[in-house]
């Protein structure tokens, strides 16, 4: 069973790595005395399970006896990791003067690099913030504390044995002894760790700098591509964290021939690995901070969205960053020049971290069977879930939209009408940018924002009559509200029809299963046999003879 364990103590005279914030709900384990015993039934916090791809987060502060003797073994807290029966405890970290143990009988991994009783003080009546994951197998665990000057953070990683499968849930809990621990409710949390993510880099945080990298993007003059991505490091050191390369030539073994290499970490964002150039211009002073510690705690678990985009030569970078404390900042944008002829090619690597890249979109069709669609990335539609269609709108004839069929990519921001089984989830892949020409797409992506009556324009809106899925004009007076990930429809002329329909690829549909036709999800031919993919015809939908053009 492979360990990896990293530990850092500094003083942070005068600033607070996080504070505690007033909890509304709370639970106390363990005697508010500091008498409790070590794992009783009143010194155990309730089973918190995690799946695999699950991550569990909470938040607590520890309160410890500090009087008690050096000797004395369980002071502080514990975290308890068992089988989903209880049958067997598969780890077990230990905050006391052991450190951090695998179990009870295990080779203890704390080197008792400060004294027991400074580690002892220091524990009582910090805030404890952790993380724990489970992804392939392998359970990560991170830890950050803080109690006013004295700050403590660990990580350790550990393999499940091969007798729990993915689908077997194992349990996490907290005890105490000679002390008790405040947690609060609010911030417990359990998330997918990879839902339609790849990651770079290894899980237990070990890889080596430009070892592990992201799939190559290319970005030519007037592109745009954009990444989002989840940072998880161990937080402590230099090289650690995520960074981002901009280059024309992804041969490492021909020297540099990068134009930027933004670093996260205490160095900050940098142009080159020169260390001159990083410690003058370049250098990312963070909130006026010279440690950069607060700025590797803050990446772990942070959430980042990284563009580069094209102007002829000129390109620009910069991250929109949500981090691990629920902070959201725009970092650093920085701008470059290149050859304007040339493609360049954006990459992220990493070192003592691992990024997990998300790699698809997922959306959910109404339960008629239609939504509207827009995403801030490039998407894949020939890769797309089997079953999902994606239309772009270029006109009318009538009261009929006239559709166009999406079968390769399109650029980010891209407005779209999706047909899909009810109700059913479809994942479609994320690319880095894409060259599609949808400038005659009627379809505008929605930005959380009201969209109301414009003179000289006629604004449509994706709703329902009775049970069917149509499009609904926007008059004078009564705007509608159009989320982020969904579209709008617009002409820049005026037109009569208050509805529009999108039914005009088949002949009587409409008359022959009126407010049914939306529950449509199958075609017969005359021989009864089921078609998936129905052509020119004659078709039997429920019971009722229709012609497909």
């Amino acid at each position: 069973m492979r360990h990896i364990l990293r530990k850092a103590l500094l003083a942070l005279a005068g600033a607070a790595i996080f504070s505690t914030s007033a909890m509304a709900d709370t639970t106390i384990v363990g005697a508010e005395d500091n008498t409790t015993e070590f794992n009783v039934a009143s010194s155990r916090s309730p089973l918190y399970p995690i799946a695999e791809n699950q991550r569990f987060y909470v938040e607590f502060v520890n309160y410890t006896n500090t009087t008690m003797d050096d000797w004395k073994n369980w002071f502080n807290w514990v975290l308890i990791a068992q089988t989903a029966d209880g049958t067997k405890d598969l780890l077990a970290l230990r905050a006391d003067n052991y450190g951090w143990n695998e179990c009870y009988d295990a080779t203890k991994l704390y080197s008792k690099d400060m004294p027991w009783g400074t580690f002892q003080t220091s524990m009582d009546g910090a805030t404890v913030r952790m993380n724990v994951s489970r992804e392939n197998g392998r359970v990560s665990i991170y830890m950050l504390m803080n109690k006013e000057t004295a700050y403590w953070s660990e990580s350790i990683f550990f393999d499940l044995p091969s007798t729990i499968s993915a689908s077997e849930n194992i349990n996490v809990y907290l005890t105490t002894e000679n002390g008790h621990l405040v947690i609060d409710n609010d911030t417990k949390s359990t998330t997918s760790t990879t839902p339609n993510y790849y990651t770079v880099g290894a899980v237990d945080n070990s890889s080596l700098f430009f070892s592990a990298f992201s799939d190559y993007y290319t970005v030519d003059p007037g592109q745009t591509v954009r990444l989002h991505f989840k940072n998880y490091t161990l937080g402590d050191g230099n090289w650690q964290n995520w960074l981002a390369v901009v280059t024309n030539d992804k041969k490492r073994s021909e020297g540099n021939t990068e134009y930027l290499v933004l670093r996260n970490d205490h160095y900050g964002w940098g142009t080159k690995y020169n260390s001159e150039e990083l410690t003058s211009a370049f250098v990312w002073d963070y909130d006026g901070q010279t440690t950069g510690q607060k700025f590797r705690d803050e990446m772990n678990g942070s959430d980042v969205v990284m563009t580069v985009s094209r102007s002829g030569a000129t390109f620009t970078v910069y991250a929109d960053i949500t981090a691990s404390d629920g902070t959201t900042k725009r970092w650093e944008k920085f701008v470059g020049t290149c050859d304007a002829a040339e493609t360049l090619l954006f990459f992220l690597t990493t070192e003592k971290a691992h990024l997990q890249i998300q790699s698809a979109e997922t959306t959910t069709i109404s339960s008629y069977g239609w939504s509207t669609f827009s995403s801030d990335y490039a998407l894949d539609f020939s890769k797309a879930d089997a079953g999902l269609e994606a239309y772009i709108i270029t006109g009318r004839d009538g009261a009929v939209v006239t559709k166009s069929l999406v079968t390769g990519t399109v650029p980010a921001g891209t407005g779209l009408l999706l047909k899909g089984d009810a109700s059913t989830a479809y994942n479609i892949p994320i690319v880095g940018s894409s060259d599609t020409d949808v400038s005659g797409n009627l379809l505008v992506a929605g930005a959380g924002a009201a969209v109301s009556y414009e003179a000289g324009k006629t604004k449509y809106v994706l709703g329902v009559n009775g049970s069917k899925a149509e499009f609904q004009k926007i008059v004078e007076g009564t705007p509608a509200t159009v989320d982020r990930g969904k579209a709008y429809l617009q002409f820049n002329e005026v037109v009569a029809a208050p509805q529009l329909s999108f039914f005009g690829d088949v002949t009587g549909i409409e008359d022959a299963v009126k407010s049914d036709e939306l529950r449509v999800k199958s075609y017969y031919n005359l021989a009864g046999q089921r078609i998936a993919q129905p052509t020119k015809g004659l078709y039997i939908v429920n019971g009722k003879k229709v012609v497909v053009k």
